[in-house]
């Protein structure tokens, strides 16, 4: 075994090559979550996010845009 085998898939502060959790790494897996299917989202998740950002809207109305933080 070689030096070079030894350390294969390893960056030099150790971490495991590859990529981060919930990412695609190669071409063929980057294609293959992109065509498969997401669910669609629920009635109660559409009025969540409905919801979120009608308050988000309010408080930059009532508070102002702020300082950017």
């Amino acid at each position: 075994m070689s030096r070079t085998s030894n350390l294969y898939g390893l960056l030099p502060n150790g971490r495991p090559f590859g990529p981060p959790p919930g990412g695609v790494g190669t071409h063929a897996e980057q294609i293959a979550k992109a065509t498969t299917p997401r669910p669609k989202p629920t009635a109660e998740q559409l009025l969540i996010d409905n919801l979120a950002r009608r308050v988000a809207v309010l408080e930059r109305f009532i508070l102002g845009p702020g300082d950017g933080r």
